[in-house]
């Protein structure tokens, strides 16, 4: 998983492919996104995310707890870094997690889509293959 920064957007790949639009050129340092992107997943994978509601997200953080905020397609967190860079990890966290939760809902909709055909072969007296 490697990022790609170019001008005022950085491209990460996971499992789709997101842009975040970023508020500094220090942000840009493609350094600092491979670090964010690490600790991006590091809290999803130690469980640190939570979804308190459809726009709010909790975060247990290595160095505190944060909300992040989603409204229309915008993100601010409360931590230092975002008020310093305009990105984050619990940012690009939430990011990943939401596109996780699509990428599983769409993948559950084509699982379900396939079953119900499958089941139609069946009642049709043909075996699926």
């Amino acid at each position: 998983m490697i990022p790609y920064s170019f001008s005022s957007k950085i491209l990460l790949y996971s499992p789709n492919v997101l842009y975040l639009e970023v508020m500094s050129k220090e942000a840009l340092d493609s350094r600092y996104t491979h670090k964010v992107l690490e600790k991006a997943e590091k809290l999803i994978s130690e469980g640190r995310v939570y979804q308190v509601s459809k726009i709010l997200f909790y975060i247990i953080g290595f160095h505190g707890k944060y909300f992040v905020n989603v409204e229309e397609g915008k993100f601010k967190c409360t931590c230092k870094g975002y008020k310093r860079r305009g990105l984050c990890s619990h940012i690009v966290a939430v990011l990943l997690l939401m596109s996780r939760e699509d990428y599983k809902r769409k993948l559950d909709e084509a699982m379900k889509k396939r079953l119900e055909l499958n089941l139609e072969y069946i009642r049709r007296g043909a075996i699926p293959r």
